[in-house]
Formats: structure tokens, C-alpha cells, sequence
């Protein structure tokens, strides 16, 4: 299920940790992505970031 995404321009991630019913989705987390983070979305992030700039 989707709880994120990566802002390619700013390497910031936005997490929503809400999944109750009623939650409406308002309500996210930013931060910088991190090199702890998951490893495939640090690459696939970084492959996109690249073909972005690329263009």
C-alpha cells in the first residue's frame, strides 16, 4: 500500500503513517532522504533524479 514519496528535485521524502478508516491523508512527514534509508529506493530515486536532470 502507498505510505510515500521522493521528491527527485529536493531528496526529500514525504511519509503518511495513517491507515486507520477515517484518516483522511493530511497529515505527512517530510524529511531528507537519508543514506540509511531503504537501499532500492535510495537507487531507484538516484536513476531517476539522473534521467530527470538528463533531459
Amino acid at each position: 500500500s502507498f505510505t510515500g514519496l521522493v521528491d527527485l528535485i529536493t531528496r526529500q521524502k514525504m511519509t503518511w503513517q495513517g491507515s486507520s478508516l477515517t484518516y483522511d491523508g493530511r497529515a505527512f512527514e517530510t524529511s531528507a532522504l537519508q543514506p540509511s534509508d531503504d537501499p532500492d529506493v535510495l537507487q531507484a530515486a538516484s536513476e531517476a533524479r539522473n534521467t530527470l536532470i538528463e533531459q
